[in-house]
């Protein structure tokens, strides 16, 4: 009951603002956790930018667009700073420099696509490289707890056999006196 209402409480304070941003920013400042919220987060928004450039789209209105496959406030805020950026002139690779909460892959991959003039592609490449390396980081951190899910597994089968048959067991010892 206590867990139960420790849970609710948690998420009611969540759709409070100011405690999801702490929260948000706390995730980020996790050791190995936030820099892969950073990467899977970045790896969304490049590829979501790339797709609308590739289409047409400008790059203020891309990042505005691109902005709302985010969740995280502290990004959208930082997002949202990018883009001011942009407006005031500042090239995409130098706002998202200055707000120094993305990946560096990112970063470069971005100034490389604006001096060359192919945007799109750098972004998509820097997003397959972001993610591949949040698929190759899970399935690496996973594989040890592999053994010890197939032993859980195997002492939950065993508690169920033995809720089974202790009863039946009973009653043949019963029959027996």
């Amino acid at each position: 009951m206590l867990l139960a209402s420790a849970g609710f409480g948690f998420i009611s304070a969540l759709k409070r603002e100011a405690f999801r941003r702490r929260f948000d920013q706390f995730l980020l400042d996790l050791p190995v956790l936030g820099k892969l919220l950073r990467g899977l987060y970045a790896a969304r928004l490049a590829r979501t930018l790339s797709t609308l450039i590739v289409s047409g789209s400008p790059i203020v209105e891309g990042l505005s667009a691109a902005k709302s496959t985010l969740s995280n406030l502290v990004l959208l805020d930082a997002v949202g700073r990018v883009i001011t950026s942009i407006k005031e002139g500042s090239s995409l690779s130098a706002s998202l420099r200055r707000v120094q909460i993305f990946p560096p892959m990112v970063v470069y991959m971005s100034a490389v696509g604006e001096s060359t003039g192919k945007l799109d592609v750098m972004l998509t490449k820097a997003a397959e490289h972001l993610e591949t390396e949040f698929e190759s980081f899970t399935s690496t951190a996973i594989g040890p707890l592999e053994p010890l899910i197939v032993v859980t597994m195997g002492g939950i089968v065993a508690m169920i056999m033995l809720a089974i048959l202790m009863p039946i067991l009973q009653l043949n010892s019963l029959a027996l006196l």
